[in-house]
Order: C-alpha cells, then sequence, then structure tokens
C-alpha cells in the first residue's frame, strides 16, 4: 500500500485488489466490475445493498486508519 495525504487514491498490490473485489462480490453477492481503471459495483437499493460495505481499516507502524465506507464509495 502506498500513503500519500495529498491525494484520494487508495492504491494497493493488484492481488490484494482483486482479492477485496472478489470478497465483495462472493461474500456480500454484490456485482462488480473494472470500468477505466476503477471498479463499479452494482448498488440496486442504498439500503440493501451499500451498507452492506465494510469500513476499511489500514495499519501502518503499528497505526490503524479508518476509512469509512462513505469515504471510498459514491452512491448515485
Amino acid at each position: 500500500m502506498m500513503i500519500d495525504s495529498g491525494t484520494s487514491y487508495i492504491l494497493m498490490p493488484e492481488s490484494d485488489r482483486l482479492g477485496f473485489v472478489n470478497a465483495i462480490s462472493t461474500e456480500l453477492g454484490i456485482t462488480c466490475w473494472l470500468q477505466t481503471l476503477i471498479y463499479v459495483c452494482m448498488c440496486t437499493e442504498k439500503e440493501s445493498t451499500y451498507d452492506k460495505f465494510p469500513d476499511l481499516e489500514f495499519v501502518v507502524d503499528n497505526k490503524s486508519y479508518k476509512l469509512p465506507r462513505n469515504s471510498y464509495m459514491i452512491y448515485e
């Protein structure tokens, strides 16, 4: 993972990213696909799908950083 406080991107190794997207797809039953370098996930109804996405937690140098789902997702 790379941390840059001047950007809004979350970057991670491809294998980790694929694991994350696979977990969203299989464990939560949500369809996701790659669209122009960004993964898009189909949320049919906000109450039933959007709320299933997890808040993320990153640990760097034994310090925990939490990222709520509303910070990494856009619901339209």
